[in-house]
């Protein structure tokens, strides 16, 4: 998760490719220990490369972390695709507040 957010803070600063090269190491990664999709998607969002973020929210499972409500993906709000994946991705009743 820190090397996402790593990533994300990349992105808001504007450096690409730093941002590039961690969802490359996050990918790397992933091929040893479980990577959500969340957060590749999360440092697309940070971008902004809404297609991306959105293709790799498609991947995602409700239980994923981070959450489709985690201000990381603010930007995709005024996607219509991401309105039908906040659906599917909304935690279940039984799931604990945090």
């Amino acid at each position: 998760m820190r090397i996402a957010h790593l990533g994300q803070v990349y992105a808001m600063w504007g450096k690409k490719q730093q941002a590039l090269q961690t969802i490359a190491e996050l990918r790397a990664i992933s091929a040893e220990q479980h990577v959500t999709p969340n957060m590749i998607a999360m440092v697309y969002a940070g971008l902004p490369d809404k297609a991306a973020a959105i293709k790799w929210l498609n991947k995602a499972k409700p239980e994923d972390q981070p959450t489709v409500s985690d201000p990381a993906f603010e930007a995709l709000h005024s996607d219509p695709q991401f309105k039908a994946l906040e659906a599917r991705l909304k935690p279940g009743a039984d799931c604990p507040a945090f």
